[in-house]
């Protein structure tokens, strides 16, 4: 029985709206990229479990995750990115498992909620989360002052186009995580604590 004035607490988690896939019931190569993934992280996100009901976007999303290590940007860029582009789609998952990945590229708590309000004191990371925030908001238009700034500050061409590349995976992955209700990953609320 609840004293007076004690509010009634509700379960504001939701379950997950498309199921992860189960291993063991899917098809031989959705399997083995799961064990690939698993094998690489030491883990697979539910992210991932989650796409693998569809094995081409499940190759896709993985192609994208591995392919990030041989981008030019450095991976504390990446992240500011990264974090940035969740904030900007809303994607509660993404901004949790950015956090812990940003903490792992060296950022620490108030750089990671600067760079996610697109604020940063490091000059050329300020220029990237400014191309990140025009790319999504006006999809890639009337980008000219924010490309000349980010060519000032020394970022090449492919640099600038890695960064539109991340803006469009990530925000993928973001429909993906909020349209089905992903649950966070266990390693990010263990590494969260």
């Amino acid at each position: 029985m609840r004293k007076s004035g004690e509010e009634k607490k509700v379960n504001t988690v939701a379950k997950p709206v498309i199921a992860p896939v189960n291993p063991e019931e899917a098809p031989a190569a959705t399997t083995n990229l799961l064990a690939e993934i698993e094998r690489s992280w030491g883990q697979v996100p539910n992210l991932f479990q989650t796409v693998a009901c569809s094995p081409t976007i499940l190759e896709i999303t993985w192609q994208h995750a591995k392919a990030q290590s041989h981008l030019q940007l450095a991976p504390r860029h990446r992240e500011a990115i990264a974090l940035r582009v969740a904030q900007l789609n809303r994607c509660d998952y993404a901004l949790n498992r950015h956090t812990v990945l940003g903490r792992r590229a060296g950022m620490n708590i108030e750089e990671i909620l600067k760079c996610r309000q697109g604020i940063s004191t490091d000059t050329q990371e300020q220029a990237l989360l400014a191309l990140a925030t025009k790319i999504f908001k006006d999809h890639g238009h009337n980008a000219g002052f924010v490309l000349d700034v980010a060519r000032e500050v020394g970022l090449s061409d492919a640099q600038i186009i890695e960064v539109t590349a991340l803006v469009a995976c990530h925000s993928l992955t973001h429909y993906i995580s909020s349209l089905a209700a992903i649950d966070v990953d266990e390693m990010i609320q263990c590494d969260k604590e």
